[in-house]
């Protein structure tokens, strides 16, 4: 029942008090044991970081900081020829 109740399979169970007959304490400042637990997603993933950094060099690549004089009116023939995609998540903002 308890291995239901708390959602352990009882082999983690039978060994958490196995640890606590015998005394074993976790490392300090430790709630697993050295080696234990889930591995970076990096290591799981090793393409994730090359990913995200072009995702992130794609959206800064594109901004554009030189100054342009005002007072410029672009036709509506100049604006079809700009590339512009509408964004996903506001994309009455743009």
């Amino acid at each position: 029942m308890v291995h239901l109740a708390c959602g352990l399979s009882r082999r983690a169970i039978a060994k958490g008090i196995r640890e606590i007959q015998e005394g074993v304490a976790p490392s300090e400042g430790r709630v697993r044991g050295p080696g234990a637990g889930r591995k970076s997603i990096t290591v799981s993933d090793p393409h994730l970081l090359a990913a995200l950094e072009e995702m992130i060099d794609c959206q800064t690549r594109r901004l554009d900081r030189r100054k342009y004089p005002t007072g410029r009116t672009v036709s509506d023939e100049e604006m079809k020829r700009i590339n512009v995609e509408r964004n996903k998540f506001h994309g009455d903002w743009n």
